[in-house]
């Protein structure tokens, strides 16, 4: 009834669409179509259409939607005040005890497979980061030892953005992943600034134990000051509710994955992180002397 596209018709001058479709006069009333001719297969017999079916007129859908050649339907609505984890379980508890008729059935949409996929992805990239990471900081140190003490830095942020979004009450989502993913790379400039520091007064000649109370005095000040700042310009975008286009998810995660991440880390560098160094330098100098015992014999 709609009609139907055939193959474009080509002319010299170019070429032209090509339409079949019942005539204007068949199509213009229901007794019209009643009267349509119809003729069954292999046989000659000539068959009206209200012989075979029931004409009504009724509301009808605009479009039919089919996903993997199932007729399907699409549902949507606006969370307020609710996560998206907390609406698949409200929906679940509600469509999973509806009886539905035989061949109908239900599953959650587009939006929420989005959600998965994009943790996942999120997930990788967090893993490709911190492997680039650790790479680059042990081609600068020149050793696979001490990037793994900036890289305890990056566990206790992790820590400090789950407890700031206990205090807060905020749920993880996409958008504080999203804040993790940028505060590993904020959090490493620290310890990568003190530990650096640390190292060039030992080459000096200073002794560990005074290299690292001075590096501490040294870099107090310009530590302080980079967390404060960051900190700082983004506690108002943690107190409000401004969201990604106007109509997106919010950004507060974010800001407040990064405000408790690094002001967490940050009291890590400088009270957790020299001790580690210890640590792993005194793990350096056992693994030397085994060494050399073992060359010796």
């Amino acid at each position: 009834m709609r009609g139907i596209r055939l193959r474009k018709f080509k002319t010299r001058e170019g070429e032209i669409d090509v339409k079949l479709e019942f005539q204007e006069k068949d199509r213009q009333n229901l007794e019209n179509l009643e009267n349509l001719p119809l003729f069954a297969n292999g046989s000659e017999n000539l068959y009206k259409l209200t012989s075979l079916a029931d004409l009504k007129v009724m509301p009808g859908p605009q479009r039919i939607f089919r996903q993997d050649r199932i007729t399907s339907m699409g549902v949507s609505a606006r969370l307020k005040d609710i996560t998206v984890n907390e609406a698949r379980e409200k929906i679940s508890k509600v469509l999973g005890n509806y009886q539905f008729p035989p061949g109908y059935s239900w599953n959650y949409g587009e939006r929420f497979n989005y959600e998965e996929e994009a943790t996942q992805n999120m997930l990788i990239n967090m893993l490709l980061a911190l492997a680039l990471i650790y790479f680059v900081m042990a081609s600068l140190f020149e050793s696979l030892i001490f990037p793994a003490g900036i890289w305890s830095s990056i566990f206790f942020a992790i820590v400090g953005v789950y407890w700031f979004f206990l205090i807060t009450d905020t749920v993880m989502s996409f958008m504080a992943m999203l804040g993790i993913l940028l505060l590993i790379g904020v959090v490493v400039n620290n310890g990568i600034v003190l530990i650096d520091h640390i190292i060039q007064l030992r080459n000096q000649g200073m002794s560990r134990e005074a290299a690292i109370l001075q590096a501490g005095r040294d870099r107090l000040r310009p530590i302080i000051m980079t967390a404060a700042t960051t900190i700082f310009s983004l506690l108002p975008l943690s107190m409000v509710a401004t969201q990604v286009g106007g109509n997106g998810p919010p950004y507060y995660p974010m800001a407040r994955a990064i405000v408790g991440g690094l002001s967490f880390s940050t009291l890590v560098t400088l009270l957790i992180l020299p001790t580690i160094y210890i640590l792993l330098d005194d793990m350096r100098n056992w693994a030397r002397r085994l060494i050399q015992r073992a060359l010796a014999r």
